[in-house]
């Protein structure tokens, strides 16, 4: 099931953790422990930012369906204006599915 939400904002040069909570369409929890995750933060379909699960992309939670994408400072530092945001999970079976899909405003900070 996909999600889509506004993920608020932030500002350039910060860091700052994006948790995504799996869920199938009944409510249950999807186990992501052997999926492949990609997030991408894009501008105008041009990616700025791109994490992959062990590279910035961590899965968490008693049930393994929290997906925990780490946003470091660099990776943000010369960033400013409206971001589209999107994680998509490659299962064991290599079947694809896009878990979330949003909008992340980032704003430019006072100190470099």
């Amino acid at each position: 099931m996909t999600a889509e939400d506004q993920y608020g904002e932030m500002y350039s040069g910060d860091s700052q953790s994006i948790r995504a909570t799996v869920t199938d369409e009944a409510g249950d929890p999807v186990d992501l422990s052997s999926s492949d995750l990609t997030f991408v933060l894009a501008e105008d379909g041009s990616a700025a930012v791109t994490k992959t699960t062990g590279d910035g992309i961590s899965v968490t939670g008693a049930d393994d369906n929290v997906a925990v994408v780490d946003l470091d400072a660099e990776d943000t530092d010369d960033l400013d204006g409206a971001y589209d945001i999107e994680l998509q999970q490659t299962d064991s079976g290599g079947n694809v599915a896009t878990l979330t899909r949003g909008t992340l405003s980032i704003k430019s900070d006072l100190i470099e």
